[in-house]
C-alpha cells in the first residue's frame, strides 16, 4: 500500500565500491525480470560482502546492512516468482539481520516483512500461521496509530496493508463479514494516505467489488467497479480492462447480455491497446458469455 522500507541506501562515497555495483546490476535485472541472472549476481554481491567482513574492510553495522539489502531483494524475486519457500528463509534471514542491527519487533520494516510472510503462509495453507502473522502487523500498527496522532504516513499505510492483505485471505476463505469492514478501512486508509487517484485505491475498490458480487450486493459492486474505472481512466491504468470485465460479469450475473457485450467489447479494445494478453482472452470469453446469453432469451422467446 505504497509504503517503503528502504532497508539500505548504499552511501555515495562507495559508487565504484564492488557490492554497489554488483547490488545495483542484480537490482536492475530483477526488475527487468532476468530472474537467473539476477539470482547469480545477488549471491555474488553476498560472497564479496562475506569476503570484506573477513578481511575486517566493513564493520558489523555495514555487514547487517548490506545483507540486509540483498536478502530482501532476493526475497522479494523468490516471492513474485512464486517460490513461496525459499521467500520464507528469505524474509526471515533479512529479519534476522534487522533485529541484529538494533531495529525492534514492531519496526516498520519488520511489519512489512512479516504481512508479506503472512501472505506466504496463507498461499502455502499454513492457515493458523497465516492468522497469528496478520493479526500481530495489524494489531501494532494499531497500537503505533493509537499512541501518536502524527504518526507517520508509513506507519499509516502498512496498517492499511495488513487491514487488505488479511482481508483478502478472509475473502478467499469465504469469511465475507469479517473481510468487509477490513476492506473499508483499508480503503479509507489509502485515500487518506495516498489519495482518490491511486492505483491501490482502485484495487480496493475492486476488492469490495468482489466481495459484493461473492454477497450477491450487485448494486454496489456495480458502484465501486465504476467508481474505481474512473480512477483507472484518469490515472491510464492497466488494470482498466479487468476493472470492465468484472463489471461485464455482473451484467451477466444479471442476464443483461446487452450491456456485457458493451463494457466487455471496451475492455476488448482497451486491452488490445495495452496489450495485456490476459485481459484480451477475459474479454473475448465475456463476450462469448454474453453471446450465448442472448442467444439463449432469443431462443426462449421463440419457443415461448
Amino acid at each position: 500500500m505504497g509504503a517503503s522500507r528502504a532497508l539500505l541506501g548504499f552511501s555515495k562515497k562507495e559508487k565504484e565500491d564492488p557490492v554497489t555495483t554488483l547490488f545495483r546490476e542484480a537490482r536492475t535485472a530483477q526488475i527487468q525480470k532476468n530472474y537467473d541472472v539476477a539470482e547469480k549476481l545477488f549471491h555474488d554481491c553476498l560472497n564479496v560482502v562475506n569476503d570484506q567482513k573477513k578481511e575486517n574492510k566493513i564493520d558489523e553495522s555495514e555487514y547487517l546492512h548490506a545483507k540486509s539489502n540483498i536478502y530482501d531483494s532476493m526475497a522479494d524475486m523468490a516471492l513474485s516468482r512464486g517460490h513461496f519457500s525459499d521467500a520464507e528463509v528469505l524474509y526471515k534471514e533479512t529479519m534476522k539481520c534487522c533485529l541484529q542491527m538494533g531495529k525492534s519487533q514492531d519496526d516498520n520494516a519488520l511489519i512489512e516483512m512479516s504481512v508479506k510472510l503472512a501472505s506466504i503462509y496463507a498461499m502455502m495453507k499454513r492457515d493458523k500461521e497465516a492468522v497469528q502473522g496478520f493479526k500481530f502487523c495489524i494489531d501494532a500498527q494499531e497500537k503505533k496509530v493509537k499512541e501518536n496522532a502524527d504518526s507517520s504516513e508509513d506507519t499509516v499505510a502498512l496498517l492499511g496493508l495488513a487491514l487488505e492483505s488479511y482481508g483478502r485471505y478472509l475473502m478467499y476463505n469465504k469469511k465475507l463479514e469479517e473481510a468487509q469492514p477490513l476492506f473499508e478501512r483499508a480503503l479509507q486508509i489509502a485515500k487518506k494516505t495516498l489519495g482518490e487517484d491511486h492505483v491501490q485505491t482502485l484495487i480496493l475498490r475492486n476488492d469490495l467489488a468482489t466481495l459484493d458480487i461473492l454477497n450477491k450486493n450487485y448494486v454496489q459492486a456495480e458502484s465501486n467497479l465504476r467508481e474505481a474505472i474512473k480512477i483507472g481512466e484518469r490515472v491510464d491504468s492497466p488494470e482498466t480492462p479487468v476493472l470492465y470485465i468484472n463489471l461485464g460479469a455482473i451484467f451477466l450475473r444479471k442476464a443483461d447480455s446487452d450491456n456485457a457485450h458493451n463494457v466487455c467489447s471496451h475492455a476488448l479494445v482497451v486491452a488490445k491497446k495495452i496489450g495485456n494478453i490476459m485481459a484480451i482472452s477475459q474479454a473475448k470469453r465475456c463476450l462469448e458469455k454474453s453471446k450465448q446469453l442472448r442467444l439463449r432469451k432469443e431462443n426462449n422467446v421463440a419457443t415461448g
